[in-house]
């Protein structure tokens, strides 16, 4: 998860976006469940680095990934019913790319990403 973590540092240094002084409370509950989630989290935030390098389909994420298709559609889906990709075109050949909501709020996400890897990373202390 390093490396996609500072992948997305790099992404928002390099598109010069400034993180609000406070975040859009809407924006962070649409973010925090999709990306959250045990379940694909990494796989989405590496759909999203890839589609800001440029607009991908289905199979040519699956190759650029190295995940199985499935996969990739599956998580394709849950980034689109949540707004964050848009799609150009239709069937087997539609196009990805990330929406204006997601792309003006990548910050954001880093924000939701590093809260997410605190959690993960704190030690838990059981009292016995």
């Amino acid at each position: 998860m390093d490396s996609t973590k500072l992948r997305l540092i790099k992404l928002v240094r390099e598109r010069n976006l400034k993180q609000k002084e406070k975040s859009d409370p809407y924006v962070i509950k649409l973010l925090s469940p999709v990306f959250t989630g045990m379940q694909g989290r990494y796989t989405r935030l590496k759909i999203i680095l890839a589609l800001a390098e440029d607009p991908l389909n289905t199979l040519q994420l699956s190759k650029q990934l190295g995940y199985d298709y499935k996969s990739i559609q599956r998580n394709l889906k849950i980034l689109e019913e949540n707004h964050l990709i848009d799609r150009a075109g239709g069937g087997y050949g539609s196009m990805f790319f990330l929406s204006e909501l997601l792309d003006i709020n990548l910050p954001t996400l880093l924000q939701v990403i590093e809260k997410v890897d605190k959690r993960l990373n704190t030690k838990k202390v059981y009292i016995s």
